[in-house]
């Protein structure tokens, strides 16, 4: 029985497994039908379909027989007069349909996985040839690292159909799984999910930014200045930086490469990077740069009521703007 990040089962007791795959019924009824597509290449999958489907595919040497002789009978009419061209055809054909539905399946599980985690609202379809061309790609995922990436984007779009264009879709099934690494790995240190700093700031080598422009998740080209003006409503100027954020006192301008379309919308299907360290730097380059107030925190998770900011450096002499309250432990609180 499959059990999620605390130890605890994730598997109900009227869940269905199909051929190693849960199916949960507690997913809702469009996760279901989006990852049943994935995995089945069915639209709906009832309790009698998983069930006589998973009876077929557990007698595996029965059923391998039974595709093969189809696929042996079909071939011979084509090619009578070469049977070893058919016996090898029909070969590669079972071959990399197994190949292919494990990537399909290793893929659905991880995209259940999470939407057990987080399952979002279920209240609108994806897109029918969105699942198609997807599950086309997912078929050809083979290493565990980019499977899981395909599994967080089937799951984001479940939560939020249209996040994920056709066209980064596209763009991210090039991706091998180094540079989906070497993405992830600068995640933390990208502001407000479409700027990442000069090599100065992060201390990337160049090299890293050359390699996400060659794969359209930089914009190529020269680096630009984006200002982060001030949130309304409040007297900050709010960067974010995965699950960190700086508030400056006053709009602050940084230069950096601008993140593609694809790469935007890839990174919001990410899990949160930690960038307790990132934060920390960025936030030295501004007070360097300007030498204005600031304060740094973590962004709010979902339920929380209150916005924790702590004052940055903690022995910070410059006193902050009007409106903002600093206590004795140095937390900011807007008045």
């Amino acid at each position: 029985m499959s059990k999620n990040d605390s130890g605890d089962s994730i598997a109900p007791e009227n869940g269905h497994w199909w051929d190693g795959f849960l199916i949960k019924s507690v997913l809702g009824k469009e996760a279901q039908r989006a990852i049943g597509r994935l995995i089945s290449g069915v639209t709906a999958i009832p309790t009698a379909y998983l069930e006589g489907e998973a009876q077929r595919i557990h007698d595996n040497t029965k059923g391998r027989t039974l595709i093969a002789d189809a696929l042996a009978k079909k071939a011979a009419e084509i090619a009578v007069n070469d049977p070893d061209l058919v016996v090898r055809t029909v070969e590669r054909l079972i071959a990399d349909g197994a190949r292919e539905q494990r990537s399909r399946e290793a893929i659905g599980r991880i995209a259940a996985e999470e939407l057990n985690r987080n399952p979002g609202s279920d209240e609108k379809n994806v897109d029918d040839d969105w699942l198609n061309k997807f599950s086309r790609y997912a078929s050809d995922v083979s290493s565990e690292e980019l499977q899981r990436f395909w599994g967080m984007i089937l799951a984001g779009e479940i939560r939020t159909p249209g996040s994920v264009s056709l066209r980064s879709l596209q763009l991210i099934s090039m991706l091998d799984s180094a540079t989906a690494m070497t993405f992830e790995r600068v995640a933390p240190w990208i502001l407000a999910d479409d700027l990442l700093p000069l090599p100065k700031v992060t201390g990337i080598p160049f090299e890293v930014y050359l390699t996400l422009q060659e794969h359209d998740l930089i914009i190529p080209g020269r680096s630009l200045s984006k200002t982060f003006g001030s949130v309304e409503g409040s007297v900050f100027s709010v960067i974010t930086l995965a699950n960190k954020f700086i508030a400056t006192s006053q709009p602050t301008a940084i230069e950096g490469y601008k993140i593609t379309k694809a790469g935007t919308e890839l990174l919001k299907l990410l899990v949160k990077a930690d960038a307790a360290d990132s934060v920390k730097i960025v936030a030295d380059h501004i007070l360097e740069k300007t030498g204005q107030f600031l304060a740094i925190g973590e962004l709010p998770k979902i339920g929380d009521t209150l916005l924790s900011m702590y004052k940055y450096p903690p022995n910070s002499k410059h006193p902050p703007p009007e409106g903002i309250r600093l206590d004795l432990d140095g937390s900011v609180h807007e008045m």
